[in-house]
């Protein structure tokens, strides 16, 4: 009988317990916001790791090709050089294409 008598306690605890998970919510919803808007200010101004790895992956692969290609056709070593200078430039020129898919400069 007595337990059923105290419900004052029994509403102190219930009104806790919504508090707490009100403040749980809350604070959730307020990092989730906050998250958001740190990443959609933070894009587009400095190029992610992804896009620096991407370009560094690009530009060794088009090395290696320019130079096995320069290598591959024989002749003299001002040939070579030749070969490899103008698809390293054809490379450079086509560089500023990729970056234009991005919508950068």
């Amino acid at each position: 009988m007595r337990l059923i008598q105290n419900t004052d306690a029994q509403f102190m605890l219930l009104a806790g317990f919504i508090i707490s998970i009100g403040l749980v919510i809350t604070t959730v919803m307020f990092s989730s916001v906050i998250f958001g808007e740190n990443m959609a200010i933070g894009e587009g101004r400095d190029p992610s790791r992804n896009d620096i790895m991407n370009l560094i992956s690009i530009t060794k692969d088009e090395t290696r090709e320019a130079y096995n290609n320069s290598t591959a056709s024989g002749g003299s070593n001002a040939l070579k050089y030749n070969n490899f200078t103008k698809q390293m430039q054809n490379f450079n020129g086509n560089l500023s294409k990729i970056y234009a898919l991005r919508g950068e400069w």
